[in-house]
């Protein structure tokens, strides 16, 4: 009777004792997240945001350059990090540079032309604005929509957030047992 007593008293222990294991602390896993020079919106556990690049990566925080201003945000203090939101400006500027681009080669490979073929001729400076600004806004439209198809989470770390383990003592009459989860 006594060693069944003393099992009971070592699962009920056991049951109060039980921890989440294998988790990462907030530390190591905002370390493996981010990088030096990285833009980033960090929200803290007091609400304040703060939108800047990471200065340094260092072992009790994160130094980050706000408006030209230094700020150490410490790891346990960082609730969310989130990327800038992306617009569509730089698909649009990639698009026309290279469709501005491609505009004036095609009109650089007619010049020279056979004037014994119809529809060549010589294109004068009005050829080269116009090949131009038509190719360079054809890559514009392709520019922008090819941005709006990349699709990137925002979210880099949200505390909470990561995979965790949890072993647990299980007991019932006559039983005893354990339970082990994994939530990510």
């Amino acid at each position: 009777m006594t060693q069944q007593i003393r099992i009971y008293a070592a699962a009920v222990a056991l049951l109060f004792v039980s921890s989440p294991t294998l988790a990462q602390t907030n530390a190591d896993s905002i370390r493996t997240r981010v990088k030096d020079g990285q833009k980033v919106s960090i929200t803290d556990d007091q609400g304040q945001e703060f939108k800047g690049r990471i200065g340094t990566v260092a072992a009790d925080g994160l130094r980050m350059l706000v408006d030209g201003k230094s700020v150490d945000v410490a790891y346990d203090r960082i609730v969310r990090i989130d990327r800038p939101h992306d617009s569509l400006a730089n698909g649009a500027l990639i698009g026309l540079g290279v469709g501005a681009a491609m505009g004036l080669a095609a009109m650089a490979s007619t010049s020279g032309c056979d004037p014994v073929v119809i529809g060549c001729s010589e294109p004068d400076a009005g050829g080269y604005v116009a090949g131009t600004l038509l190719f360079g806004g054809l890559g514009t439209a392709v520019g922008v929509g090819i941005d709006a198809l990349i699709h990137h989470d925002r979210e880099i770390y949200r505390r909470g957030a990561g995979a965790q383990a949890t072993a647990t003592l299980a007991l019932g009459h006559r039983a005893l047992g354990g339970v082990f989860s994994v939530t990510w």
